[in-house]
């Protein structure tokens, strides 16, 4: 299950996730409104999407595993990884079979052009 493919996932009321990610076998998703204390039990679900260093810091500070998009020049974090599924690192992988990003993987990082 693919959360957000249309929108923001965080948005879906937080027993409606539960519900649908217990009953699939793998699921992704990664949310803007990880800054919002409000959401910080979707957490469990989903990925802080980052745009800059500072928001990385942040939400890492807050207990959010990170998707961060990140320019050519800027290196990685010690714990990040570079999308598997991204033309960065070849595209050894596809989304529908990595779920890395499930909230609970690594942190992840994709160099956008």
């Amino acid at each position: 299950m693919r959360f957000g493919a249309y929108g923001d996932p965080a948005y879906i009321p937080l027993d409606i996730v539960s519900s649908i990610a217990d009953a699939c076998t793998a699921h992704t998703g990664y949310t803007h409104q990880w800054n919002d204390h409000m959401y910080i039990t979707y957490r469990k679900f989903f990925k802080a999407s980052v745009d800059t260093q500072q928001e990385y810091n942040k939400a890492q500070a807050l207990g959010w595993s990170t998707y961060r998009a990140r320019g050519k020049e800027e290196p990685l974090q010690s714990n990040e990884h570079v999308c598997p599924a991204s033309k960065e690192a070849g595209r050894r992988s596809k989304c529908e079979t990595c779920m890395l990003c499930n909230g609970r993987g690594w942190d992840m990082s994709i160099v956008e052009h």
